[in-house]
């Protein structure tokens, strides 16, 4: 099959997906680009009907939305590849920001390469890239990593794949996870610099910089914020060191929970201490 992949203007559009960025909380950030292929589109997925039923409303969008989100992914690429064959536009968008990005919009996309057709991206909002710009930070070169997990273990686990990147990182955090996500950033990178930003292009935008022990402070007292957060962790080239304490703390979280010889590993490829070490101190504190 031969693929146009270069639409003649802004103004006609070959039978594609078009993944559409839309505002991440204020509404004029949305492009003209945007405005005018929702309003000249067959049919739109959206994450979520009803957050998109909104931005259309205030657009003067009447646009078919059909549901998207996890759940329905598969379902909705096939139709949209069904209308894509028909010879209609269709347009793919997340409740805030550009789609694909940590969404179901990816296997969308991936659904409609595989079957033979193209995929265009509209540019605009961003929240990793407003949080990356805001920050202050050296982000020359930066690394987003999406959500962290849910649990202590996974999230430190997971922190120690930062260990080794030179650059700025970027990752998605909510409100009543955020404290104790903080501490477990502190116990793997130790007490870096970093950007915890919320509520972006909102009416209550927040950005708190910081060491990561003047934040876990703050939010202590303060309490879990609300929205949408994004958090920056500055480029770091020294050398981590792990106190005695931090060490033991990470051995007792796992004691109940696994094999000393896995909690052996697993601790000594996030402290980079020996495993042997890690499972004499496991065995003393059992």
């Amino acid at each position: 099959m031969q693929i146009n992949t270069n639409p003649k203007s802004t103004s006609q559009y070959i039978p594609a997906l078009y993944l559409v960025a839309t505002p991440i909380g204020n509404l004029g950030d949305i492009t003209y680009r945007a405005v005018e292929i929702l309003k000249q589109c067959d049919l739109v997925l959206a994450e979520d009907t009803r957050v998109t039923a909104k931005l259309f409303s205030q657009f003067g969008i009447k646009q078919k939305i059909i549901r998207a989100d996890e759940e329905v992914a598969l379902n909705a690429a096939k139709a949209a590849l069904t209308a894509i064959e028909d010879g209609k536009i269709v347009v793919l968008v997340s409740d805030a920001g550009t789609p694909s990005i940590s969404d179901p919009g990816q296997r969308v996309a991936d659904f409609i390469i595989e079957n033979g057709h193209e995929v265009f991206a509209i540019p605009g909002a961003s929240s990793v890239l407003t949080a990356l710009v805001a920050s202050g930070f050296d982000i020359k070169q930066f690394s987003f990593m999406g959500f962290a997990p849910n649990k202590s273990g996974a999230r430190q686990k997971f922190f120690t794949e930062f260990k080794q990147l030179k650059t700025a990182i970027a990752f998605f955090e909510t409100g009543p996870r955020l404290l104790e996500c903080l501490k477990d950033l502190k116990m793997v990178l130790g007490n870096r610099k970093i950007a915890v930003t919320r509520e972006l292009t909102k009416l209550y935008e927040e950005k708190r910089r910081g060491n990561i022990q003047n934040l876990i402070e703050y939010y202590n007292e303060a309490g879990a914020p609300r929205g949408e957060i994004v958090i920056i962790i500055a480029r770091d080239e020294s050398e981590q060191s792990f106190e005695q304490k931090d060490i033991e703390s990470m051995i007792k979280e796992r004691l109940e929970n696994m094999p000393l010889k896995a909690l052996s590993k697993e601790v000594a490829e996030i402290t980079g201490q020996k495993s042997r070490d890690i499972y004499e101190m496991a065995l003393k504190l059992k």
